[in-house]
């Protein structure tokens, strides 16, 4: 029985040359795995600026609108306990940019009876869609998906009509 440990006894050449095709293969799968990561990253960010491109009329719109006041009933249906202290200026209503702030695709709204929606995502053909959510307190969300942009458009201009005051 040999006492070497298996880093020190001698490596036929046949299995050395054997140990470097298998190392040869794994560093090569290493390579492939960097560089796939690599092409979903570019692709994930190719996706996340189209969606913010699409979504711009939207993000635009609402930019246009966001120091417009809001009708006292829509305050108080929204904060009950706390109309009167709260800002009334359509800015109040947004929880929040999806996609984040660097590249938005998206609006997420406070609205009376709780909150809507209003996103570009990608399909699972990889075709913009157009959504609108509205999630009510008490009940399931309701989801729009729209294939352009004008219905979905005018749909935001029907549900801020609700909630400003013109």
């Amino acid at each position: 029985m040999s006492t070497a440990s298996p880093s020190q006894r001698q490596i036929p050449d046949t299995e050395a040359q054997s140990m470097k095709d298998t190392l040869s293969k794994i560093r090569a799968k290493s390579g492939n795995r960097t560089q796939a990561q690599e092409q979903q990253k570019d692709e994930h960010e190719r996706l996340a600026v189209e969606r913010h491109e699409a979504a711009k009329p939207l993000l635009k719109a609402f930019d246009e609108i966001k120091d417009q006041p809001l009708r006292v009933d829509a305050m108080k249906r929204i904060w009950p306990d706390d109309f009167d202290r709260r800002d009334d200026r359509a800015l109040s209503l947004l929880e929040g940019y999806l996609g984040g702030q660097e590249l938005p695709h998206g609006l997420r709204l406070k609205m009376p009876g709780g909150h809507r929606t209003f996103a570009v995502e990608h399909s699972f053909s990889s075709q913009l869609s157009y959504i609108a959510v509205r999630e009510s307190l008490s009940g399931a969300p309701h989801t729009r998906h729209f294939s352009s942009t004008e219905p979905w458009l005018d749909l935001f201009y029907d549900v801020m009509a609700t909630v400003l005051e013109l």
